[in-house]
């Protein structure tokens, strides 16, 4: 006596679902994933790379005139280099912190 066809073609089904199942665990266990350690490494530039800061010429030719004329140039320039120094600074602080953590 032979089973129904619809129950021998379900049996079929599920033996190839099944072996599909094992198949895909089993591959699962040959092919194992090895962890990767990646390693940043920043370079930073020298503290002494800080570029030449303007230097206005005294064009004054008596200490009224170079009063007048020069010294606010140039306390415009020094607050203007010690400002672009202290940029620097600050950015190359931020950068070691990081690369510290």
């Amino acid at each position: 006596m032979k089973p129904p066809p619809h129950c021998t073609k379900r049996w079929q089904q599920r033996r190839v679902i099944s072996g599909l199942g094992l198949m895909m665990l089993l591959s699962g266990c040959s092919n194992p994933i090895n962890p990767v350690q990646v390693e940043v490494i920043t370079l930073l530039p020298e503290l002494g790379l800080i570029t030449q800061c303007n230097k206005p010429k005294l064009t004054g030719t008596t200490p009224a005139q170079t009063a007048a004329d020069d010294v606010p140039r140039l306390k415009l320039a020094l607050s203007q280099c010690a400002a672009q120094a202290q940029d620097y600074l600050t950015w190359y602080a931020e950068q070691a912190a990081l690369l510290a953590k």
